[in-house]
This record gives C-alpha cells, sequence and structure tokens, in this order.
C-alpha cells in the first residue's frame, strides 16, 4: 500500500465506524441520545480531521494494523480535558506513536520456542510472554501482507515475504510459518517439501493440564492454505540467500597490530644501522 491509501483507507474505516455509530444512536431513546451528544461530536471531528491529516506512513501503518477505532481515540481525547483541534490531532499521532513503539518492542523480541510450562518452571514467564505476542502479531503481519500482495489470481511471494520479515525478521517468521504448517500437516495443498522442512525446525506443543495446543493460535488461518504454501516456499528461499550473502561478505581487514617495545628490544640491530655501528665502536671492533 502506498502512502495515500493507506491514508484512504483509514479514513473510509474511520467514516465507516461512525457511520454505524450513528445509526445505532438513532435507535436510542432520547435521553440516551443527549448523553452520547458529546461523544458524537467529538467522533465526528475526528473524522473531519482525517480527511487531511498528515500522519507519517509508519503512523497510518500502525493504525490500520492495529486495528485502532474512533473509540480508541475518543477515550484518549478525553483524558486530556481540553476542546482544541491541535490537541486532537496530536492525540490520533500519539495513538499511532504508542503503537509503533510497543511493534517495535515485539519485532525486535527473541523467538522463545519453549512451551508455558517449561517458562514457568525456569523463571523465564516473561520471555515466553513477550514472544507469543510477537508471534501473534507476526502471524497477523502475514495474513494482511498475503491479502495485501495477492492481485489477479497471483501472489507477489518477494513482497510480501520481505514485508514481514522487514518488520519481524526471518527468524519469527519462520518460526510461525512452522506451527502453521505443523498444524496443517493433514492439508493436501501444503507441499510435502514444506512439511519436510517444518517437521526439522523446534516447535514444541504448548499444553497446559491437557488443554489444547496453544500455539493454534499463532497459525495462519486467514489467508488460503495454497497461498500460505507459496509464502512459506518465498520465506524460506529469502532467507537462505540472505546467509549466503552473508557468507560471501568480505571481512573487514584488520588493522596490523604494532609490535611492543620488549619485541623491538629483542629484534637483532640490522647491520647498516646507526646503532650497529655504535656498537662497534664501543666493542673495540
Amino acid at each position: 500500500m502506498t502512502s495515500e491509501e493507506m491514508h484512504t483507507a483509514l479514513y473510509e474505516k474511520f467514516c465507516a465506524e461512525q457511520d454505524n455509530y450513528r445509526a445505532w444512536l438513532l435507535k436510542q431513546p432520547p435521553e440516551e441520545i443527549l448523553r452520547h451528544s458529546y461523544e458524537y461530536t467529538i467522533r465526528e471531528d475526528i473524522v473531519m480531521m482525517m480527511e487531511d491529516a498528515e500522519l507519517s506512513p509508519q503512523q497510518a501503518a500502525a493504525l490500520l494494523w492495529k486495528g485502532t477505532t474512533l473509540g480508541d481515540i475518543y477515550r484518549d481525547f478525553t483524558k486530556l480535558e481540553t476542546g482544541d483541534m491541535d490537541m486532537l490531532r496530536e492525540t490520533v499521532e500519539t495513538r499511532a506513536d504508542d503503537i509503533l513503539r510497543e511493534a517495535a518492542a515485539l519485532c525486535s523480541a527473541p523467538v522463545y520456542p519453549y512451551p508455558r510450562d517449561y517458562a514457568v518452571e525456569n523463571d523465564e514467564l516473561d520471555k515466553y510472554l513477550l514472544s507469543r505476542k510477537a508471534s501473534i502479531a507476526c502471524k497477523e503481519a502475514i495474513e494482511q501482507a498475503i491479502g495485501e500482495h495477492y492481485a489477479d489470481n497471483r501472489l507477489d511471494t518477494a513482497a510480501a515475504v520481505q514485508q514481514v520479515a522487514d518488520a519481524f525478521g526471518y527468524d519469527r517468521t519462520l518460526y510461525v510459518l512452522a506451527v502453521t504448517v505443523k498444524h496443517k500437516d493433514g492439508d493436501g495443498r501444503i507441499s510435502q517439501s514444506n512439511k519436510q522442512w517444518a517437521a526439522s525446525m523446534p516447535v514444541f506443543e504448548d499444553k497446559t493440564d491437557g488443554s489444547a495446543d496453544q500455539n493454534v493460535f499463532l497459525v495462519v488461518d486467514k489467508a488460503h492454505p495454497g497461498l500460505t504454501d507459496l509464502f512459506v516456499r518465498e520465506a524460506r528461499k529469502a532467507q537462505a540467500r540472505e546467509k549466503e550473502q552473508a557468507q560471501q561478505k568480505p571481512m573487514p581487514k584488520k588493522e596490523a597490530e604494532k609490535p611492543s617495545i620488549m619485541e623491538k628490544l629483542k629484534r637483532p640491530i640490522p647491520k647498516n644501522s646507526p646503532k650497529h655501528s655504535a656498537n662497534l665502536l664501543e666493542q673495540g671492533l
């Protein structure tokens, strides 16, 4: 999506939400309508402001990705106790920046492959929870990327994979894909090559007290399995290319280490040096 397309999608999303809110409000009794009159007015101001909002592409993408609603922004705004339009605009931008900071923390979190029971026993529950939250976000990003890059019965796999890998890295992306393929082991639309690859990945069942495997929440299930299979194949190839390029990259040359003073003293004095001639004179030679 281009920056303009993201702004348009965000504006249309808020318009649709406000239309639904208006339709609900009109069905309420008069006293309920009066009680919500202030909220309705502020929400209208938000929609009007979004028509020409100057959000950065990252901010617009964050608001779309997180599913931010008019209600979220209204609640943030009411905490400020102000009616200034500039402050309303700042509230929207702050909400986007908060989402971006949260996303950055998730994207940088290392993959924690072990189940919850193991994490509790080893006092690593915080690592487990952060990694799980990041994996769920990655799963949603994969589904979104496939949807955005599928057109005319064709998936631009390179662009879709790059979009997710840029945000979450290949380790997280491939971990989520391995979980997905393992849970779709009986699906004939997933290739045997991808199934064999997933079987080799270190993915553990995440069950507690006989509960169902909690990894099911990491499964890419809002995209067609055939498209998911294409995405997995491209992600594996892209990671392999990245590793190959890293191996071929020449190592930086090390600066020659200067010899120590003791090493210099231990070296024999060259015969043609002034010091060598002085030594011969001292020895009467």
